[in-house]
């Protein structure tokens, strides 16, 4: 399925990531103690490198000021992919993800 990816900074610098699929749909999200933590789940979710590196580029605009979003990334996630992001249920991730 398409999902629509943002990423955003919340007010303690945390990386917040945003799925949803289509215009009106609900939307889930996951913030990550670490953008390293993201970044890892990333390249062990059987995505394609070309997703990755994309990816990649918007987690590092995403350092930008708080609140200064980077939107939007689409890209093609299975359910499994959704889950091992942590996008399938919303909740904080810490710094230690057993992967």
């Amino acid at each position: 399925m398409l999902y629509k990816l943002s990423f955003t900074r919340t007010a303690d610098g945390l990386l917040r990531v945003s799925a949803s699929v289509g215009r009106a749909s609900e939307h889930v999200i996951a913030i990550y103690q670490s953008d390293l933590a993201f970044l890892h789940l990333l390249k062990h979710a059987g995505l394609t490198q070309e997703v990755i590196d994309k990816l990649e580029r918007a987690v590092e605009i995403g350092f930008g000021p708080a609140r200064t979003p980077a939107c939007c990334e689409e890209v093609e996630l299975d359910d499994d992919q959704l889950s091992f992001l942590r996008l399938a249920v919303a909740r904080t991730l810490s710094p230690t993800i057993d992967v």
